[in-house]
């Protein structure tokens, strides 16, 4: 089993990006497109109320699959894969191991089974995924995110962090590649910002832990760029 994360940047703003369905594609076991942030999750575009603002030229979708061969086949000769080079003015794309689940989002229980098996500890990859109620919203968006995100930057071996979304601003979600598997376990266990973050969000909802999922895997092949560079290659 293999999952893949895909960052597309289009031409032009899409409602609706190409690749939003996964039938018919062989070996695929879970497939989701998810919009992303206006900027990058190291210096992000902040509206006046704290909420992230989408981005409609850049898209990310995420994949399970049976196996390495299953993800080339879709890149090499899908008409999705196609449709994404053809409207597309960058395209990235990243293979994973999966080591480690939590939770009960569908993409998590794709996942279900997977072991760490002796894989590298570094670097490091987290999907996570957050149902929000709604009496949490705000805490969220007009308190932790703006309180957060300013720190980001001088976060200890973030390699890569992209802000995405399943339900807007209801399930919010985050795919991130670290240095390490320590650092990304410092940053969200051991001191500021991430867990003052997350205790603010108890204080609405007793029940967080519960509504978190993540998954996480070990980055071992990228292809393409984002931003004008290939994260994982430069960090060789």
């Amino acid at each position: 089993m293999v999952g893949s994360f895909h960052l597309v940047t289009f031409r032009w703003p899409k409602l609706l990006p190409p690749g939003r369905s996964h039938a018919h594609v062989q070996g695929l076991r879970f497939w989701k497109a998810l919009s992303t942030a206006k900027d990058p999750f190291l210096s992000p575009d902040v509206s006046h109320l704290g909420l992230l603002r989408p981005n409609l030229r850049e898209w990310a979708f995420f994949g399970v699959w049976d196996s390495e061969a299953d993800v080339d086949r879709f890149l090499a000769g899908s008409r999705v894969a196609k449709r994404w080079r053809d409207a597309s003015t960058e395209l990235w794309s990243v293979w994973l191991k999966p080591t480690s689940t939590r939770g009960d989002w569908k993409g998590v229980k794709a996942l279900d089974g997977v072991a760490q098996n002796g894989l590298p500890r570094a670097p490091a990859a987290f999907i996570t995924r957050l149902d929000l109620p709604l009496r949490a919203v705000g805490a969220m968006w007009l308190s932790a995110v703006p309180r957060i995100a300013p720190q980001l930057p001088s976060v200890e071996g973030l390699l890569l962090g992209v802000p995405i979304m399943d339900r807007p601003y209801l399930d919010p979600m985050t795919f991130s590649i670290w240095r390490s598997l320590d650092d990304a376990m410092s940053f969200a266990y051991r001191g500021a910002p991430h867990p003052q973050a997350v205790g603010r969000l108890r204080k609405t909802t007793k029940d967080i832990a519960a509504r978190f999922s993540s998954a996480g895997f070990h980055p071992y092949r990228s292809d393409g760029t984002w931003k004008g560079v290939n994260p994982l290659v430069s960090e060789d």
